[in-house]
Formats: structure tokens, C-alpha cells, sequence
């Protein structure tokens, strides 16, 4: 991870988890809401939530995720094609490294060779990149 030094995180992690409520990733081996781990995970993140985390200044829009992309090309990507989400984590108020983390997108749909293309040439070198058929998937680690 690799984020600006000097964002300035909103700490209010309990509004935080109220954006994320309906994106949190549960069961084994995720248990989102469990602090004593100092992180949790969502999935599904439609672009309208991770705009509203940017406003709030939930997610930094300059963060990479290791060899990512930052932040902000992968919410432009999500604005562009209707339909991508959003996967990541995110960090508890106990730790100094407190954040939202995008580490990659997920499609289901029929994808343009627009969308290919440009998925490809921003995200071909990601840790998991799938595209085949009408299903994106991509992770960094």
C-alpha cells in the first residue's frame, strides 16, 4: 500500500462503516466488523459509494495498492463502464496505517472492446487480471 503521506483520513470510522454496510465481505475467512483483527474487507462497491467515501475523505484518491493504479483510475474506470465495482479492505481506528483501500474491480455484463481494451491497458499487469467472455476481475496484492 502505498498512500499520500499527508491525506487527511476522516477518522470517524463509525460513519465510515455506515457508507460500507451494505459492501461488507462476511463468514470465513472475512469477519468484517472485527476490530481485534484491525481490518476488514468489502466487495460490490458501486461507484456512487466510492465517490461518497472520496468526499468524505474516507479514500485517498492518490492510494496504489502495492503495483496498482491509484484510487482515482479505478473510480474513473467504474464511472465510464456502468456496472464495475469495487473490492478491497479497509483498517480499524486502532492502527496508524487507518484507511479505505481499493485493490481491485469486478464485472459481470457484456464488455465492449472498449472496455476490453482499456481494462487491459490499465490493469493487464495486475496480480489476478481474468477477462473472458462477459466477466472482469481484477487484484492487485
Amino acid at each position: 500500500m502505498s498512500s499520500t503521506a499527508d491525506f487527511p483520513f476522516n477518522r470517524d470510522w463509525r460513519r465510515r462503516n455506515e457508507i460500507l454496510k451494505l459492501h461488507l465481505r462476511t463468514g470465513p475467512p472475512y469477519d468484517a466488523l472485527d476490530f481485534n483483527k484491525g481490518y476488514g474487507h468489502f466487495s460490490s462497491l458501486s461507484v456512487e459509494t466510492a465517490e461518497h467515501l472520496l468526499q468524505e475523505q474516507f479514500l485517498d484518491p492518490d492510494e496504489k495498492q502495492n503495483d496498482s493504479p491509484p484510487t482515482h483510475v479505478f473510480i474513473a474506470f467504474m464511472r465510464r463502464y456502468p456496472g464495475v465495482t469495487a473490492h478491497g479492505y479497509f483498517i480499524g481506528p486502532d492502527r496508524d496505517d487507518y484507511r479505505v483501500t481499493i485493490e481491485g474491480i469486478a464485472y459481470h455484463g457484456p464488455i465492449s472492446a472498449e472496455m476490453s481494451e482499456e481494462a487491459k491497458r490499465l490493469f493487464g499487469s495486475a496480480d489476478d487480471f481474468e477477462l473472458k467472455g462477459d466477466s472482469l476481475y481484477v487484484w492487485y496484492d
